[in-house]
């Protein structure tokens, strides 16, 4: 039952380091996948057990626990390679470029970002849009400001000409942050509005996907 439940719900688009379904507190979700997990294990049934691997890595990765997130990824990443399953595993590389980084290790993060742009396929929308955000707080952190800002608008222009406008929130905050550290406060008004736009029309936000 809960390795079904995960199967079904095993939405990974778009996102960040935040897999935390909002129906389930992050214990519990925590739990659910842990289960999961050794039943997937159990059968064999790899792809599904990377997917809840990674799940589990952004919830631990939400708590702050980076070094741990890190080794889950890598694990996540190590069952997927052979497997040639693209969507899942541009979203495994994303998240662990996103830890990396958040432990300064950013020549490393470089690599799983590129990988991660990489590896997305060409119908995969969503994944185009986390990746590229993903590599742009990498350009960020590398003092590569005219990359990081347009990887930024990319990534947000790929949402808002697609279906999958409720993954907005992620990169919108990300490039307001972007603009903020950088004294650019007038520019950041037009990002902020749609953002109020998004609450206001109830788009749910994409914490089963982003790890920022």
């Amino acid at each position: 039952m809960v390795a079904r439940a995960a199967a079904r719900g095993g939405g990974i688009r778009g996102g960040g380091v935040g897999d935390c379904p909002s129906a389930r507190a992050p214990d519990e979700a925590l739990a659910d996948f842990g289960r999961a997990r050794d039943l997937f294990a159990e059968v064999g049934a790899a792809t599904n057990l990377a997917r809840s691997i990674m799940r589990i890595g952004r919830l631990v990765a939400r708590r702050g626990e980076v070094a741990e997130a890190e080794k889950l990824f890598r694990e996540s990443v190590g069952i997927l390679k052979p497997l040639e399953d693209r969507g899942t595993l541009c979203e495994v590389q994303r998240s662990l470029a996103e830890v990396l980084l958040k432990q300064g290790k950013v020549d490393a993060a470089e690599v799983y970002a590129r990988k991660a742009v990489e590896t997305t396929g060409p119908q995969d929308v969503s994944s185009q849009a986390s990746t590229r955000k993903t590599l742009a707080l990498v350009r960020a952190a590398q003092g590569r400001d005219d990359e990081a800002e347009a990887l930024f608008r990319e990534s947000i222009a790929i949402l808002e000409q697609s279906e999958y406008t409720r993954f907005l929130s992620e990169p919108l905050k990300a490039m307001i942050q972007f603009l903020e550290g950088r004294e650019r406060f007038d520019e950041v008004v037009a990002f902020e509005e749609r953002l109020v736009e998004l609450r206001a029309a109830a788009v749910p936000e994409e914490g089963v996907a982003w790890i920022a």
